[in-house]
């Protein structure tokens, strides 16, 4: 039974996921697909629609992180694609961004992130990108191609450009390679999660950060005091530096939360902390490495962009 149980498990197929770009993409999907003992699930449409955006900004808005998953996430989880896209819509709220920037980095790393989990739901072994180049008018053409395991911080690259006479042949050369495992090993970027359970003040320990902060805009609707929970180093420092020359609001009651989450970028680990502060229905929030190189203490730089984000949505 033992034999039996062994020998049905061995011929259990695995999955690879798909992604290709460029002309020839029928005849990639049918090479990959021979490969023997594996089911392939074409998801060039989706791979697109995340992370092959066009225009001036590279990024997928996801409708102003307000749009239902696309049909082309089916049949994924919906819950995940709902809750990364209200977790950005959280951070930066509704279009037109007045940090564009802030919008971008959690667009980039939401897509990231779900093309990460689609992989991973779909119980992928490997995942395929593959990316054909051709230029008629000059002759050339480059096939690139980067395998990955959803379980892995790493992929494999296999790059190869040469002219159109030599398209076949270099197509087979970077197909072959990656199937076999063949390829230079680079770490590649892994969102494997958008936040974690909520913690304490991760700036403890640091100096209260007190120095004055430019206000892009004050109002008389500002409030002139903040009542701040929890207590900590950030609160300290906000209470230190939120000093508006004009305002004369009554004072705000604000909370701040927490949470840290670990990412994989191709210059290794790092851990991404987030801060919310919401005081009322408005809420602005920072995005910060942990550790940031340089000479200002994260507590700084954070409690900066909180003052400056506060003061900025409440005098619209």
């Amino acid at each position: 039974m033992f034999l039996t149980l062994v020998a049905v498990l061995a011929a259990t197929p695995s999955v690879n996921v798909i992604a290709v770009h460029g002309p020839h993409a029928e005849e990639i999907l049918k090479r990959l697909n021979a490969i023997p003992n594996v089911i392939t699930i074409d998801a060039s449409a989706l791979h697109t629609y995340l992370l092959r955006t066009d225009g001036t900004f590279p990024m997928q808005d996801f409708e102003g992180f307000s749009t239902t998953p696309v049909k082309e996430w089916s049949p994924a989880s919906p819950d995940v694609w709902t809750k990364g896209v209200a977790h950005c819509a959280t951070l930066v709220g509704t279009p037109p961004w007045k940090d564009l920037g802030s919008a971008m980095t959690c667009a980039n790393r939401l897509s990231s992130y779900l093309w990460q989990q689609y992989a991973a739901q779909r119980q992928a072994a490997r995942v395929f990108e593959i990316d054909i180049t051709i230029e008629e008018r000059r002759s050339k053409a480059s096939v690139r191609g980067a395998v990955w395991e959803p379980n892995t911080r790493d992929q494999l690259l296999f790059d190869v450009g040469g002219t159109t006479a030599e398209f076949d042949k270099n197509l087979d050369k970077v197909l072959t390679a990656l199937i076999e495992k063949r390829g230079k090993l680079q770490a590649r970027n892994v969102v494997s999660e958008l936040e974690s359970s909520s913690l304490g003040d991760p700036f403890s320990g640091q100096p209260v950060a007190t120095s004055p902060v430019t206000f892009p805009k004050t109002c008389a609707a500002l409030p002139a005091r903040l009542a701040l929970t929890p207590a900590g180093t950030l609160t300290d420092s906000l209470l230190a530096r939120w000093k508006p020359s004009t305002a004369s609001g009554p004072e705000a009651t604000c909370k701040l939360t927490f949470n840290e989450h670990s990412e994989s970028s191709p210059s290794g680990p790092i851990t991404v902390v987030t801060t919310l502060l919401a005081c009322s229905s408005t809420i602005v929030s920072s995005e910060l490495n942990k550790v940031v190189p340089g000479t200002r203490a994260p507590v700084d730089i954070v409690s900066e962009r909180l003052v400056q984000g506060l003061a900025t949505k409440l005098c619209k």
